[in-house]
């Protein structure tokens, strides 16, 4: 699974408590609430994305109700592995 970060942050550095939600089975965070700053760390599941394109909008929720879209495109090209073989080598 390839990973990454993001920073949440707050206005002023506020106690403000929030919340994630994804909706692809391809794309998992670490938390799906927090309050103040903090990191959110992301993770993409290789395994659950067909050859192509792949996009989705994130959203991050304030207890105000204020909703942030953080978007993710995502490339998945397949190899072209044509043929494999055992290394009949030494050993």
């Amino acid at each position: 699974m390839d990973a990454f970060e993001v920073d949440v942050s707050t206005y002023a550095g506020a106690a403000t408590t929030w919340s994630v939600r994804t909706t692809v089975a391809w794309l998992a965070c670490d938390t799906n609430q927090g309050s103040g700053p903090a990191k959110i760390t992301f993770s993409i599941d290789a395994s659950q994305l067909g050859a192509g394109s792949h996009e989705v909008n994130v959203e991050i929720e304030d207890d105000d109700g204020n909703t942030m879209l953080l978007p993710i495109h995502v490339t998945s090209t397949p190899l072209g592995i044509t043929k494999m073989e055992a290394d009949r080598g030494n050993g």
